[in-house]
């Protein structure tokens, strides 16, 4: 599946950046077209968004609270010119047989058709959706699953099991399964085992979940919430070399490493601490880590929360528990 996202700039290029790096996670950053950038310098611009949006499988369109309104160094508002680009991206789309689909993020709502360009309007016809901040990861998996025309996933009933804390440091973590309204757990064997392998942490979980949008090549991966607003992605991959794949990947769409020294998170660095780096952009701080004997990856991020607290959050789950494993074989 190709991709095109089209986003503003000054109104949500953070959030354009969030999704872009789940989407190439998912397809690979050949199948994603996200930025004007990408434009070879001295082509025709109308010529290439025209070929770029006619190539794709799908026009996202990124919608923010100011994505109607941000206005031009004259103060006129930018998407009543004829040459915006963004408005050149989306008349491109409506005209193609490209399939089109408005995402709203940050509390934003679709504008109603009267107040946009009648070239425009169709937009508001289209079926969106909403990315929420406290939800991102569970909006994007519906996304994902809608792009991919694949039914929602059955609402759950989470049900924690018994948890007790003498217990732990001989069972590792007590594992909280979310059972499906048909009685059956929804972690696998696979999945049971990669959250059991977390070792000697405080307390369990909230819940341990199965992810639908795995990393490439994972036998399992599992999304939990090891403390207070901090959810943690973890995949199992059947080999170091696999594992390996994922951290890089990962690096290379997060656009190279940062230090994850609290003085210095989210800064780029010649040389990451080996098997771990951190991402802060749009003050949305991200952890990866990589555990190559255990086989396991780790994607940490913090919901609801910026700046350093955030960041100390994620600074804590790293030095927890939480971040060590061991072998199941």
């Amino acid at each position: 599946m190709k991709i095109f996202l089209s986003y503003r700039r000054e109104d949500a290029s953070g959030h354009a950046g969030r999704l872009y790096d789940v989407l190439v996670r998912r397809y690979g950053a050949e199948q994603v077209f996200m930025d004007i950038d990408a434009i070879p310098v001295g082509s025709q611009f109308g010529e290439e968004i025209h070929r770029a949006v006619a190539s794709c499988d799908v026009f996202i369109a990124l919608i923010g609270p100011r994505w109607a309104h941000v206005a031009d160094s004259d103060g006129g508002r930018r998407l009543d010119d004829a040459d915006d680009y963004l408005r050149r991206e989306i008349e491109s789309a409506l005209a193609s047989d490209v399939r089109v689909v408005p995402v709203c993020v940050q509390g934003a709502d679709l504008p109603p058709a009267d107040v946009l360009p009648p070239s425009l309007a169709p937009l508001v016809e289209r079926q969106g959706t909403k990315l929420s901040d406290a939800s991102w990861h569970d909006d994007v998996e519906r996304l994902v699953r809608r792009l991919e025309g694949r039914p929602p996933p059955r609402r759950n009933r989470t049900l924690l099991l018994a948890a007790v804390a003498g217990a732990l440091a001989l069972a590792g973590v007590a594992i909280a399964l979310a059972l499906q309204d048909d009685g059956e757990p929804s972690l696998n064997e696979s999945e049971q085992r990669l959250v059991s392998s977390i070792t000697g942490a405080a307390a369990a979980p909230d819940a341990c979940s199965p992810k639908s949008e795995t990393a490439p090549e994972a036998d399992a991966s599992v999304s939990c919430g090891p403390a207070a607003r901090v959810v943690s992605e973890y995949h199992q991959f059947p080999t170091p070399e696999a594992a390996q794949r994922w951290f890089a990947q990962a690096e290379l769409s997060a656009g190279g490493a940062g230090d994850c020294a609290p003085e210095r998170f989210g800064e780029p660095v010649r040389a990451p601490a080996a098997g771990q780096f951190c991402d802060d952009q749009a003050g949305e701080p991200h952890l990866f880590y990589l555990d190559e004997a255990a086989r396991i990856g780790v994607e940490a991020h913090v919901n609801d929360i910026e700046g350093r607290d955030a960041i100390n959050r994620l600074l804590t789950v790293r030095e927890s528990a939480w971040f060590r494993f061991q072998d199941q074989e």
